[in-house]
């Protein structure tokens, strides 16, 4: 969840790659992900966007953007609600 809620307030995320983070994060787009456990990956990472504001500011737009059209909560409801209805549908 707090990797939503970052990325809702157009933060870029840099953390460890693994499947459910890399559902979240768009390595590259929206954050950076790193080799899952690898400390020095993950603090070369952050001090690259520590160095870099533009790109910052570039990732945490992107970021604000996917939250919004990917992970809102009026999208998961319809998503929801399309599988509901697909799911019920199919037993009829």
């Amino acid at each position: 969840m707090a990797l939503l809620e970052a990325q809702a307030a157009g933060l870029p995320l840099v953390a460890g790659r693994s499947p459910g983070v890399a559902s979240i994060v768009a390595d590259g787009k929206t954050g950076v992900l790193a080799a899952e456990g690898d400390a020095g990956a993950f603090a070369k990472a952050v001090s690259a966007l520590l160095a870099d504001p533009d790109r910052r500011r570039a990732l945490g737009r992107a970021a604000a953007r996917r939250a919004a059209g990917e992970h809102d909560i009026s999208v998961a409801a319809g998503l929801l609600d399309r599988h509901i209805r697909r799911l019920t549908a199919a037993t009829r």
